[in-house]
């Protein structure tokens, strides 16, 4: 998610702003996908969590 020019501190608004944009698109995403798909993407990605990639 893209951060506003000096940072969130700088620009409360902007920064709110993103976040909500970032938030609205990710659940549209997602309104897409059903219970089986959103838990096996959800247990896949629990799965990842501290696997390190390239070595």
């Amino acid at each position: 998610m893209p951060e506003p020019s000096g940072g969130a501190q700088e620009d409360p608004q902007a920064a709110t702003d993103l976040l909500h944009a970032a938030v609205a698109e990710t659940l549209r995403e997602l309104s897409g996908l059903g219970p089986d798909e959103l838990r096996k993407d959800r247990y896949e990605r629990f799965r990842r969590l501290g696997v390190i990639h390239g070595e």
